[in-house]
């Protein structure tokens, strides 16, 4: 679907629970003590800013008051106040932007088109072009950091590579043609996951040395991936697609929706194994405590009923940013 959305921003100037066999899910375990599920203060949604048409493929929050968002035509925006105002980096470049991450408070990337990778080591006071290795421009979709030595980047022809010194020179640790890659986590320092088109599932234990494909059985894309601990976690995509593992990716269970009528997301970030929120087209965006067993809609105060996320992140259980089409960018609130 993140494919079909940027063609379609494109052209517009802009873009039932499968038991297990073998149930190795905590609130089936033996534990007692596991209620399984959260108790969490709900929230509600505030609409932050509008950019017009720029809409934001990324944002990345650093702590409670400074967060990052990246778009169309080489935009960067920032805040130090927690959202309520945000100022413009002009980046000298008209290309469009993905993904911006930052490590922490200094170390950040902004990656996107024409294999274009910036990064900065003052906090986006100045930003400096990194060499990408391969030989052909491609969209760099994502960028993740376990910290400022150890950053993986993905994007078109299924290429993910390496970098250790925070983004100047890179190793190619994957490639497949015909392929892209919408989403990279690590679960640990050596353990991590990679999803993209056509139902591609990628997992390595070596630190990206080498990625190997798991068999999800579907050729929908799969747009983002989220692990909360080492062993749970979370795969959507295309065509109501939402995939669960508890055993560190050995085997998924096939997920339905409760609750929600759902047909796109491109969006899952989960803050505890139980705790976490999707998010995709016509508004959709919705919270479950139960680790996906049930889902509640979220009200998003946009009139626009085709408004659509492109990239959420959350800090904790009450604190949460979340940016999509039309410039839109929203920032989650605990109701007291």
């Amino acid at each position: 679907m993140k494919s079909l959305l940027l063609s379609l921003f494109t052209l517009a100037l802009i873009m039932a629970c499968s038991e297990d066999s073998n149930p190795t899910d905590d609130d089936n375990n033996n534990n007692n003590n596991d209620p399984g599920h959260d108790t969490v203060k709900f929230g509600t949604w505030e609409w932050l800013d509008s950019w017009n048409d720029n809409s934001f493929f990324g944002v990345h929050l650093i702590d409670y008051n400074n967060a990052w968002a990246v778009g169309n035509g080489g935009t960067i925006i920032f805040t130090t106040d927690g959202g309520t105002s945000w100022d413009n980096r002009h980046s000298g470049w008209s290309y469009d932007f993905r993904d911006v991450f930052f490590a922490d408070s200094q170390y950040g990337w902004v990656v996107g088109e024409k294999s274009k990778i910036l990064v900065t080591t003052n906090g986006g006071d100045s930003w400096v072009v990194g060499s990408f290795i391969s030989h052909t421009l491609i969209t760099i979709n994502k960028v993740f950091a376990n910290n400022a030595g150890n950053l993986w980047v993905g994007g078109t022809d299924g290429i993910i590579a390496y970098s250790t010194d925070t983004g100047i020179t890179w190793t190619k640790q994957h490639e497949k043609a015909n392929t892209s890659i919408y989403d990279i986590t690590f679960s640990s320092p050596s353990i991590g996951y990679a999803v993209g088109s056509s139902g591609l599932l990628l997992k390595t234990t070596n630190g990206g040395s080498v990625w190997n494909e798991i068999d999800l059985g579907t050729g929908s894309g799969l747009n983002s991936v989220s692990f909360p601990t080492e062993d749970i976690g979370y795969v959507v995509g295309d065509l109501n697609k939402f995939y669960k593992t508890t055993n560190a990716g050995k085997d998924w269970e096939d997920m339905e929706y409760t609750g929600l009528t759902v047909d796109l997301v491109n969006c899952v970030s989960f803050v505890t194994k139980y705790t976490g929120w999707i998010s995709g087209l016509d508004k959709l965006m919705a919270i479950t405590t139960d680790g996906g067993k049930t889902w509640a809609s979220q009200d998003i105060p946009v009139s626009d009923p085709n408004f659509y996320f492109l990239d959420m992140v959350f800090l904790d259980s009450e604190h949460g940013f979340a940016s999509g089409s039309d410039g839109n960018i929203f920032r989650y609130n605990i109701t007291e």
